[in-house]
Formats: C-alpha cells, structure tokens, sequence
C-alpha cells in the first residue's frame, strides 16, 4: 500500500509512505532503498512503533524527473546485460586483438538499440572516437532500450510498455498485467469493469532491483522490518557473488538460498515467504519456507562433510543424453515435505551409475522419514552387509547374482511389493551365507524404515570400487555442462 501526500499526518520530511502490505511492495520498498542508498537520498524506514514501511519523497523516485540517475543505476544493478560499459572498455584500450575486434563489432549490433544507434559502423583505430561519440550522444536511450525489452531486466518483472509512467491503470507487474483493450469486459464481476480494482504504481519500476540476477530470480520477503528485508537479500546477494565468480547467471541460487551456511544466519530462523522468477515463465511463484524445512535445512549445511551439497548440486545425467536438475528436485522436495522415493526409485532403474548421489540422498531421504533428531545407524549396517554380499559373490565367482537379485530387489521397491522385497531378502541372506541382522527394522515397519532398504540396494553393487572414478567422470560432465551453457548464453 502507498499513500501519497502523507506529511501533514506522518513525518513532514517526506510526502509518501510505502507499506509492505504484500510481496510487490515490499520488493519495490527494497529497490527504492538500493535506490535511495546509492545516491544519498534522505528516507525513513521507522514512523512511531513501526518498521515495515519506507518514507520518502515521491519526485525522488519519478523516471521522467530523475531519468539519468535512474538509468545511471540500471546500468549499475545490470552491468552484464547493458553493453555500455563493456563497449567503452574495449574503445579505452591501446590496442585490440582480432577476436576482441570481432567480439566488439558483435556489441555494437548486440540488440536493435545497438544495431539502430551504430548503424553501418565498425571498429577502426580511425573510428574510435566516432564510436565514442555516437555511445554518449545516445547513452540513455541504449540504456533504456535494453532495459525495457531485455528478458533477463525490465521484461522480466514488468510489462516493459509501462516503464516510466506514473500509472497505467492497471498493475503493470508480470502475472498482474492484463491487456485492458482485449480483457476490460471480463475483468470486473458480471462483465462490469467499474467493479475490478487494480492497482499500480511508478514505485514497482524499482522491484527488478529486488531480486538476484540468476536465470531464476529470488526475492526473500522478510518484511518484518526493512532492515531484515535490506540485510536478508543482501545476504543472498553476496553469497551468490562470492559463489561464482565469472558468470552469475549461471550460479545456483538455491544452494545459496537453502543448502548454504548463511541459513544459520537470522533471516531464516523462522517461517519466511520466499518470491521466485523463473525467466521462462510469465508469471512470479511464491515458495513458503516452512519452520520444518528449515531445520532439516540447517542440518544439511551443519553436516561435517559437503557430500550431500556436492552431490545434488552436479549435473545429473539421466538415460542417453538428459540430465535431471538435482538442487531443485531436492529443494522442492524438502520445501513440500515430500520424501524422495520417487526420485530414487527413478536412480536405482537408470542404466548410469547413480551410486554415490543415491547415498547421499538417503542421508537426506531419512531426515524427512525420522526428523533431525532420530538418525539411524542401521543404514551403515546396511551398507556394509551388502558390500560382505557382494565381495562374497565375487570370492565365489557368482557376479551375475549380484545384479540378478539387486534387480529382483529394485523391482519390488518401485512396484511397493515390500512382502515381495522381504522374501528376496531372506533368500539371498540363506545363499549367501550372510546375516542380515538390519532386515528386523524392515519387517517390524518397512514404510518408516524404507531407506535401510535404499541403503542396502544402492550399495548391492560390484562397481562400489569405480565410485571415485565415476565421481571424477561427473566433474568432467560437470566442466562441459558449463562451458555448453556459457555458450548457449553468449549466443
């Protein structure tokens, strides 16, 4: 909520206060305060008793009064998409390499801006301080441009056909914004447009500040105060930033987020509203990070090793040639409570080797079956009966039943035949010659202790000794991953 001319009521300083009443104020709250910060503008977050709000003064925020300082900071929050810069850099330097010569005629027609302003121009030695010229005579309308229609910046958020105005009648934020032209009968109750309310502000050209600059965007709202709202994101910033270094699209805002030891930190010690948007959708989604979660969170970032992190934040491939995305199947799957059978279900099948991340989500698979607080030891027992199976197999000379029983044992876990999987149990116990002292658990309650049955499977398997190798094979994936994405962006 936003009232104007406030001062007479409120503090004299300023003529409008910012209430974080729901998520789209509180993010344009947050882009005001970068904003305001930035450039020394005076503002107030405190009125009597309450913090949730932003006092300030309306002309200090309006584009069409302070269009240089606001495009100055768009230029600022979105270095890597605004070319400016970047071109500049390239004119500055003594002398250029053939490729930066081409990768620097390659700016100069990067968008329909850039193509329009440089038309028939090409970088020369004798051109440099036309090109000079032509970047400052245009600045902010290359800024502007490239803000407005970029998919990663304004378009992103917004519809870019309300940037700069005061209001266009209609909520102009991505997921809000309706076509009035083609929708206005069927917007209000019983075909009646008076009766639908909107609202929309010149403020919320500020929410594109809020969020992280990734390929999906989040925004913590954390609106208790301002300050945590201020302090929780520049948190997340920062760790994404340190993260990686090079190429920030890229990176991984959900192990920033939820698997990183900032999690210890205050913002997240209880229930938050988390905002995300995916740049391949047209609409914002809300993650609601429960007190539940949160704990089993933190116990992910407090484990002695990063195995678990390392695991679900690789390249997963999956079949001949897809990959699963792992961070989110495991994010989403904590954030809902769900337990992750279904993925290792889907592991145990494939024909890749999946061992090491199938270990490490069991770790995680028995913090949502049992609570931080119950861990239980048998899944060690597990594993290492199945390993004295295997190696008394091999003594024997009988691999083939290796696989011949994990199959039969797979089978029955997908299929949730668990009397079925109990029978199996008992006949390779009786040919092996080994006791399997974990199986009590399972027949007293197989469901609560599904993942002992995980644990033993996964580990039923003759290539546990080419895991390392198989783990330095993922981090080969790992370097081409990247370099293919690094070249699908550049594209």
């Amino acid at each position: 909520m936003i009232i104007q001319n406030a001062n007479e009521k409120y503090d004299t300083r300023f003529n409008t206060m910012l209430c974080f009443s729901d998520w789209r104020f509180s993010a344009a709250a947050l882009g005001l305060i970068k904003y305001f910060k930035n450039y020394g503008i005076d503002y107030s977050t405190k009125l009597n008793d309450r913090e949730d709000l932003l006092l300030y003064n309306r002309e200090d925020i309006l584009i069409s009064e302070n269009e240089d300082r606001y495009y100055s900071f768009v230029e600022k929050e979105f270095k890597d998409k605004i070319y400016n810069s970047k071109i500049f850099e390239y004119l500055d330097r003594e002398s250029l390499s053939e490729d930066e010569k081409k990768e620097l005629n390659s700016l100069l027609k990067q968008n329909s801006i850039l193509s329009k302003v440089f038309k028939g121009q090409k970088y020369s030695k004798e051109n440099i301080d036309n090109l000079k010229r032509i970047l400052s005579d245009n600045r902010i309308q290359i800024i502007r441009e490239t803000y407005r229609n970029g998919k990663a910046t304004y378009s992103n958020f917004c519809n870019k056909n309300s940037l700069e105005k005061e209001s266009v009648g209609i909520c102009r934020v991505i997921g809000y914004y309706v076509d009035i032209g083609k929708k206005r009968k069927s917007l209000g109750f019983n075909w009646d447009y008076n009766k639908f309310v909107s609202e929309d502000f010149p403020e919320f050209d500020y929410i594109p500040f809020a969020f992280t600059k990734t390929r999906e965007s989040f925004f913590i709202n954390n609106n208790s105060s301002a300050e945590n709202l201020y302090n929780a994101n520049r948190i997340l910033y920062n760790k994404i930033k340190n993260d990686v270094k090079d190429n920030k699209e890229n990176s991984n805002p959900r192990k920033a987020l939820f698997l990183a030891e900032s999690l210890s930190s205050e913002f997240l010690d209880y229930q938050v509203e988390v905002i995300l948007k995916d740049r391949e959708k047209d609409y914002f989604e809300t993650i609601f990070v429960r007190d539940k979660a949160i704990d089993i969170f933190k116990e992910i970032s407090k484990m002695k090793d990063d195995n678990v992190i390392k695991a679900i934040t690789n390249p997963c491939k999956y079949g001949n040639s897809s990959y699963l995305n792992m961070t989110n199947i495991v994010v989403d799957s904590i954030l809902n409570n769900i337990k992750l059978d279904f993925i290792l279900d889907k592991l145990l099948k494939d024909r890749n080797n999946h061992g090491y991340l199938i270990s490490q989500l069991i770790r995680i698979n028995e913090i949502l079956y049992l609570g931080v607080e119950n861990m239980d030891k048998n899944i060690m027992f597990a594993k290492s009966t199945a390993e004295k199976v295997v190696n008394k197999f091999i003594e024997d000379n009988k691999q083939k039943k290796i696989t011949s029983y994990r199959n039969k044992l797979i089978s029955s876990l997908s299929f949730k035949d668990y009397d079925r999987f109990k029978t199996i149990l008992l006949q390779l116990s009786s040919y092996s010659g080994v006791t399997f002292d974990f199986a009590y658990n399972l027949f007293d309650d197989f469901e609560k202790n599904k993942n002992i049955a995980y644990a033993f499977v996964n580990a039923l398997t003759e290539n546990k000794s080419n895991e390392n190798n198989n783990r330095n094979d993922e981090g080969k994936k790992i370097d081409q991953l990247s370099n293919v994405k690094k070249k699908i962006n550049n594209n």
